[in-house]
């Protein structure tokens, strides 16, 4: 019995260090790179990775590669939203998506009070065109037919570079 207690201490000890798991991947490709601002790291080969988002605003995601903290927060201007008291503003609309011809952008009155810079880019992040929704208008609409088939990313800007809003556009034949 003396014998076995000084066993069992010794046992639980070195076991401690067994549960620890370091992050380790198997995978068909992969690599690290890092600069002063950004720290890139990828792995090739996982099947399904899928993001769900919960109404707290909480994220479940999947995967191996998961950061350590994940906060996402929606970008909303201050000057934008109704007053205390008011009814929450309105969602910005497009139709339809995908997109053949032309494309309808909704601006709702309560997020329309100044003037409005929408820009077009296309997958590789260059901006293919850009205009001004006037203060007031409700509703615009963008000529798409002359785009080739792909996707795009529709950036809607109010005055002084406040991102509103970012739409992924599906444009087909």
């Amino acid at each position: 019995m003396k014998c076995k207690f000084p066993l069992l201490v010794v046992t639980l000890v070195l076991s401690l260090n067994a549960s620890a798991q370091s992050r380790a991947v198997v995978a068909s490709a992969g690599g690290e790179s890092q600069s002063s601002n950004v720290h890139l790291s990828w792995t090739l080969g996982e099947m399904s990775v899928a993001t769900v988002s919960l109404a707290q605003g909480e994220l479940l995601t999947e995967g191996f590669q998961q950061p350590d903290i994940l906060r996402v927060e929606p970008v909303e201007s201050p000057s934008l939203l109704p007053a205390a008291g008011t009814a929450p503003a309105e969602a910005i609309t497009i139709a339809p998506n995908p997109v053949s011809t032309k494309l309808n952008i909704r601006i709702p009155k309560t997020r329309n009070q100044e003037a409005l810079t929408v820009e077009l880019f296309d997958a590789n992040a260059r901006k293919i065109r850009d205009g001004r929704i006037e203060p007031g208008m409700s509703t615009a609409e963008w000529d798409m037919s002359t785009q080739p088939s792909g996707t795009y990313w529709l950036r809607i800007i109010a005055p002084g570079a406040r991102q509103i809003e970012n739409f992924r556009v599906i444009k087909i034949k």
